[in-house]
C-alpha cells in the first residue's frame, strides 16, 4: 500500500484483545516505512486500542513513533465505513522463509524504534536470527 502512495494508515484494536511483539512489530515497520517514504504528521494512528493493548505500545515507545488512542478516546477519528473484503486486495501466500524473515524484521523494527526493546527481545532476535543464518546455510 505505501508502494502505491498511500501515505495514511488507521489501524482499528476494536476487535483485538491481544497483540504479540511480532504484530506490535509489524505496525512498528509500516510507521519507519512511512517515515522513510516522506510521510508526515499522524501517518499511522492506532484507534480503539484497550488499556493492555495501549500500554504495551507505550511500554515499548512505540507512542512517539505513531499515536496510540484508547477505545475510550473522544479524540479518535471516526471509523471508516466497512468495506466488503472484495475490495480489498487478496493477501499474497509467502513461503515459510519469507514468514520467518518479516517476523525477524519485525522485531527489528521494534529495536530500531526504542533502543531499550533491544534488551527486552535480545532472546528472541538471537533465536530468529540463527534460525535464518541456519535456512541461508541449508540453501
Amino acid at each position: 500500500m505505501i508502494d502505491k502512495g498511500y501515505k495514511k494508515f488507521v489501524v482499528d484494536l476494536a476487535d483485538c484483545e491481544l497483540m504479540d511483539s511480532t504484530f506490535m512489530g509489524m505496525l512498528t515497520g509500516i510507521a519507519l516505512h512511512l517515515r522513510e517514504a516522506g510521510a508526515q504528521g499522524d501517518c499511522l494512528q492506532v484507534i480503539r486500542a484497550n488499556e493492555r493493548a495501549a500500554s504495551l505500545l507505550k511500554n515499548l515507545g512505540l507512542d512517539q513513533l505513531f499515536l496510540v488512542r484508547k477505545a475510550d478516546d473522544p479524540a479518535a477519528p471516526p471509523i471508516p465505513e466497512e468495506i466488503s473484503l472484495d475490495q480489498v486486495t487478496p493477501a499474497q501466500k509467502i513461503s515459510m522463509a519469507e514468514s520467518q524473515k518479516d517476523v525477524l524484521e519485525a522485531h527489528q523494527a521494534l529495536v530500531e524504534a526504542d533502543a531499550e526493546n533491544a534488551i527486552r527481545f535480545r532472546d528472541v532476535l538471537e533465536f530468529l536470527q540463527k534460525d535464518a543464518d541456519s535456512q541461508k546455510s541449508d540453501s
